[in-house]
């Protein structure tokens, strides 16, 4: 006679079996989630769409997987919180495996760019000069071209003090026909300060001029006329714009004919760019009138406001669809670029005339396939805006015009009576 069944165990038994096949079955569904997830903010990233990768970022929670730690590192530098970005990039590369190049090489340009906006031009040199040693070969010409740009850049900054910003009181100033006053070592100038340009730029007369030290750096620039023009580099010691005191500022240094205009006839003597506005924190334009600059940046309700590289981005609505455009305050007019016609080709079409825009900046002028529309009507920071007049480009202009959505101009920013740009808290505000 067999023993009877002992129920207890067969329970536990059943149960171990239960939980062994929930175990499995959970196994198998985790990493299917993530393999999902992973795949939405790989699509995000590539198509530099950063206000939708930040959201599905947040959205993810502290899952530990060292691929959405990149894309954690990658928000945190798009929204310019440069500490916290390198720290999650270099446990990113401390973490991954190094068969995965895609990655690693997008975590070290990362990592350099954050160094370069710190002013930590050593690490910053180190770091570019890792990637292009151990993963040039596995870079687009492009992009490696790119790096090895930057590489020149730091090799001649390598010993230069970082750019640091004192600010004694808030202060406002008249502008000049559009341009601000200020002081490079002590002589009193007027450049236009573009947040487009993603360093200051200096004339070659006027370096001259103001006797700096030009280091012969044969830097490659690009244009918007596709041509590639050559720049050296100086450090000016005392930029005075107001009550805001700047030192050791990078400039580029161009020959004069690179940033003269022969439509307007008209000579560019310099631009104030990226990393002087920024180091400023906060600052109100009203309208073509005065710059006001606070003593300390006040607190932003919404980070509506994001970096790619030197490029300030914002967020803009159309027909209810989130759009990324580049905030270019150096733009007199806002044009639309390929993806915004590709993407509203449908509505776009019966309103549209065809024709061709010349796009003009530093190194001269191109002309690009368009189309012209009477009037749009889009939605920037909250706040509503007409074009009375638009322009839509059906080709190519710069790199960057393959994923971005337009460059919001003075056209569409004029018509308030303030605009706030806020580096610290990573906002632009349009009052009325």
């Amino acid at each position: 006679m067999r023993p009877p069944t002992d129920t207890k165990q067969m329970n536990v038994s059943t149960m171990s079996t239960f939980v062994f096949l929930c175990i499995t079955m959970c196994l198998c569904v985790i990493p299917t989630r993530a393999s999902d997830r992973i795949a939405s903010l790989i699509e995000l990233y590539d198509a530099k769409q950063f206000f939708n990768l930040r959201d599905s970022v947040q959205q993810i929670g502290t899952i530990d997987d060292p691929h959405i730690d990149f894309y954690r590192g990658a928000v945190l530098n798009k929204f310019n919180d440069l500490d916290a970005a390198i720290e999650h990039l270099q446990r990113f590369l401390f973490r991954i495996q190094p068969v995965d190049t895609t990655l690693v090489i997008e975590a070290h340009s990362l990592l350099g760019d954050s160094y370069f906006k710190s002013f930590d031009y050593a690490f910053a040199e180190s770091t570019y000069h890792h990637l292009v040693t151990h993963y040039g070969p596995a870079m687009d010409s492009a992009r490696l071209a790119d790096a090895q740009n930057m590489m020149t850049i730091l090799t001649h900054l390598g010993g230069v003090p970082p750019q640091e910003v004192r600010i004694e009181q808030s202060f406002e100033l008249q502008l000049r026909g559009g341009l601000v006053p200020l002081t490079l070592n002590g002589q009193s100038h007027a450049l236009a300060f573009d947040t487009g340009a993603n360093l200051s730029v200096l004339i070659r007369s006027l370096a001259h001029q103001l006797e700096l030290d030009v280091m012969h750096a044969g830097i490659e620039v690009s244009t918007i006329s596709g041509k590639r023009i050559m720049a050296d580099l100086a450090v000016v010691d005392s930029v005075q714009i107001g009550q805001a005191f700047v030192q050791n500022a990078i400039f580029l240094i161009l020959d004069d004919s690179a940033m003269y205009i022969p439509q307007a006839d008209f000579q560019i003597e310099g631009l104030i760019g990226f990393p002087v506005i920024s180091g400023l924190g906060q600052l109100t334009w009203t309208g073509p009138q005065s710059l006001r600059v606070p003593e300390s940046p006040q607190e932003c309700t919404e980070n509506n406001l994001c970096l790619d590289g030197l490029t300030p981005l914002i967020a803009g609505t159309f027909r209810d669809n989130r759009l990324i455009f580049a905030f270019d305050s150096g733009a007199d007019r806002t044009v639309f670029y390929r993806p915004f016609y590709n993407t509203f080709r449908e509505y776009l079409e019966p309103r549209c005339v065809t024709d061709t825009e010349s796009v003009i900046g530093v190194g001269g002028y191109r002309n690009i396939p368009a189309c012209r529309i009477d009037s749009i009507r889009l939605t920037l920071a909250a706040q509503p805006v007409v074009l009375d007049s638009a322009v839509i480009l059906k080709g190519k202009s710069i790199d960057d015009s393959e994923y971005y959505f337009g460059n919001i101009g003075r056209d569409a920013t004029d018509r308030f009576e303030a605009i706030i740009l806020n580096f610290e808290s990573m906002c632009i505000q349009f009052h009325e």
